[in-house]
């Protein structure tokens, strides 16, 4: 199953994978692509979509907020992003903001 558009010619290596609470979309973090992946789940897996990250080498990922919020470990760009969540069509969009940290790997919801 490819996460990244079929066009890329960027070597990806996916890190983090999540579900949507509601089971109908999985997300799924490229390094090097620099970007996430929603895929839906019905009528069978299927890349939907690709959005940026809002950083370098997304190396985790978590869901926040009841899944309204998309919060991605940056590690080459040494932030934390939020992303919001369209509960619709599982698209993301910038929350406009980021918290700034040396080399994040890990994040957790709070």
């Amino acid at each position: 199953m490819r996460t990244v558009p079929a066009d890329s010619s960027v070597g990806n290596y996916p890190s983090a994978v999540l579900v949507s609470p509601d089971g109908r979309f999985v997300y799924v973090a490229n390094r090097f692509h620099d970007s996430v992946a929603v895929l839906a789940t019905e009528p069978s897996l299927r890349l939907v979509a690709t959005y940026p990250c809002g950083g370098e080498f997304p190396r985790d990922m978590v869901l926040g907020d009841g899944g309204r919020l998309l919060y991605v470990a940056n590690e080459h760009a040494d932030s934390v992003t939020g992303l919001v969540v369209d509960p619709m069509d599982g698209g993301l969009a910038p929350a406009d903001w980021a918290v700034t940290m040396p080399r994040p790997t890990c994040v957790l919801p709070v």
